[in-house]
This record gives structure tokens, C-alpha cells and sequence, in this order.
């Protein structure tokens, strides 16, 4: 009987969780009426009008993760957006560090199975530091034919 107390405690908050969880809600309404789900490792949702997702249709649900809440970065502060937009931005925004296996591992779970495209901001690709293992936690939260884009370097122009 305790053991099913236990059990009924779990469930419980897991409830509460994902009741309250403005991301997974957010996914979920996107992917009601159809949308693609990306992830954006290092990028912030301002920097959004400089991504773009080949292949994917032109308004996909873009989820962000990065080590420094986007409430932290200075261009934010300055930024013009309304206070609106700013509590719409959080909706899509996870903070971790996409080189951490502890961060992903917390993550990886929670997402599994989410996106159908994982990619990153083309300036944080020096910083990338993946091994197998991160890797292995990027594919679980890749839907079953999502695709993981990583472009380490920028062509050059002339």
C-alpha cells in the first residue's frame, strides 16, 4: 500500500509538471495544427530573423537552447520588443548548456522524441565539444525522421 502511495505521489506531480510546463504546451499547440519543431542550440529567439530551416515549412516552431537566459543578454535589454513578446520569447526557450551531458541528460527525456530538426546558431559552432554520448541524447529528442543539421563552418563569399 505504500508502495501505491508512492507510485500515486509520482504521478501526481508528473501531472502537476506537465500541466504547467509553457514549453511542452507550446510544442504541442504547434504540432496540433502542424508545424515543424526545431531546436536552435545557441541561439536567442531575437537572433531568430537569422536562421533559416531549408526543407521545413516557413513558419516552424523554433525552441532555443542556450547557457545564458535570454533575460541576461544586453541586446535584450535594449531590445524594443514589448513585454508580450518578452513572455513569449520564454515559452521557447530551454536553459542549458547544449555542451553539458548533465544539461542534456536533464533535458533529453522531457523532449524525447520532439523535434524534427536540431541544429545551432552558426557563430556557437566553435564552441561545439560533442561526443558520443551527446550525440546519443541529441538523437532521442529527434523525431523519428528529424534530422540534425551542424554546420561547422560558414562558406566563404567572394
Amino acid at each position: 500500500m505504500k508502495l501505491l502511495s508512492i507510485i500515486m505521489l509520482f504521478l501526481l506531480r508528473a501531472n502537476i509538471f506537465a500541466a504547467d510546463d509553457p514549453i511542452a504546451d507550446q510544442i504541442r499547440q504547434a504540432q496540433t495544427v502542424g508545424k515543424k519543431i526545431v531546436l536552435v542550440l545557441g541561439a536567442t529567439p531575437p537572433e531568430s530573423g537569422n536562421l533559416k530551416f531549408p526543407g521545413f515549412d516557413q513558419d516552424p516552431f523554433v525552441v532555443y537552447l542556450n547557457d545564458i537566459h535570454f533575460r541576461d543578454i544586453e541586446h535584450l535589454r535594449s531590445a524594443e520588443a514589448s513585454a508580450e513578446i518578452k513572455a513569449d520569447w520564454e515559452k521557447q526557450f530551454i536553459l542549458g548548456n547544449f555542451n553539458s551531458l548533465s544539461d542534456l541528460s536533464a533535458i533529453k527525456d522531457r523532449f524525447s522524441t520532439c523535434f524534427d530538426l536540431i541544429t545551432l546558431d552558426f557563430s556557437v559552432s566553435k564552441f561545439m565539444g560533442f561526443t558520443g554520448q551527446h550525440l546519443h541524447y541529441f538523437l532521442k529528442m529527434l523525431t523519428i525522421s528529424g534530422r540534425m543539421v551542424l554546420i561547422t563552418r560558414q562558406a566563404a563569399s567572394f
